[in-house]
């Protein structure tokens, strides 16, 4: 990994005890000194990496899986959000069409 802050989160999520407890984002920054937006940033960058980064929908805070378990049900998560997200996708596009023909050039608005 060449995340230098993504490296500094993960190894404070390594220090979680994962019965227990879990570190918001508040919590990392105050531990870390990162922002909030770099902590954000950082998860992102370790779960695309592959790093099993957990997060409960519905609580706040984040630790490593704990197991094979939470590993798929994680991963069928982002499986679940990422087939929406190009649902919402083909969407937009399909509205815009409809909307917005393609042979007209939009006009800017007159101030």
């Amino acid at each position: 990994m060449n995340d230098p802050d993504a490296g500094i989160v993960l190894e404070w999520l390594r220090t979680v005890d994962h019965q227990h407890m879990t570190y918001t984002r508040e919590q990392l920054a105050s531990r870390t000194g990162l922002p909030d937006r770099t902590i954000r940033a950082a998860i992102q960058s370790l779960r695309g990496a592959g790093y099993p980064v957990w997060s409960d929908p519905g609580h706040a805070g984040y630790r490593m899986a704990r197991d094979e378990l939470e590993v798929e049900e994680l991963a069928a998560r982002f499986e679940r959000t990422g087939k929406q997200h190009l649902m919402t996708a083909s969407r937009l596009r399909t509205r815009h069409r409809q909307t917005m023909p393609l042979d007209k050039p939009e006009q800017p608005p007159l101030l």
